[in-house]
């Protein structure tokens, strides 16, 4: 999809295979003739054994990585597939490729289920949140 004016949307698709709903918000930067965004993106990992649940978070604006130097903080709120909000992970140490990772000890992930996190990174031109959804594999 292509906004056609600056703020908060949120993009819905439902599987009708599934019968569930998707959903992602994106922030539209302020000023951008394209009706680009601005997301804070987040990739994890999980060790099962270990129970530790590793993240890295960035943020894209207008399709580029931030650099390291314009980013101020990153915050990870965790959603179990009921919703309820499991931890907050936040970092204000990126590295210096822009990625701030962290890991999350004892940490309890049930095979094949979907889980949320509100991803926030504060850069220096301001707020990015972007809704995530991943599944813990089995």
């Amino acid at each position: 999809f292509i906004p056609d004016a600056a703020g908060d949307w949120q993009v819905q698709v439902y599987s009708k295979e599934s019968e569930e709903w998707y959903a992602e918000d994106v922030q539209v930067v302020e000023g951008d003739p394209t009706g680009q965004s601005a997301e804070a993106q987040m990739i994890v990992a999980y060790d099962d054994n270990t129970s530790i649940l590793y993240m890295e978070v960035w943020a894209d604006r207008n399709g580029e990585s931030v650099a390291a130097g314009d980013l101020t903080s990153c915050e990870v709120k965790l959603y179990d597939p009921t919703g309820a909000l499991m931890f907050t992970e936040t970092s204000s140490s990126p590295e210096a490729d822009g990625v701030f990772r962290m890991t999350r000890a004892s940490v309890s992930l049930t095979s094949d289920r979907l889980y949320g996190a509100n991803v926030t990174v504060v850069d220096s031109r301001g707020t990015i949140l972007t809704r995530q959804e991943f599944q813990a594999a089995g």
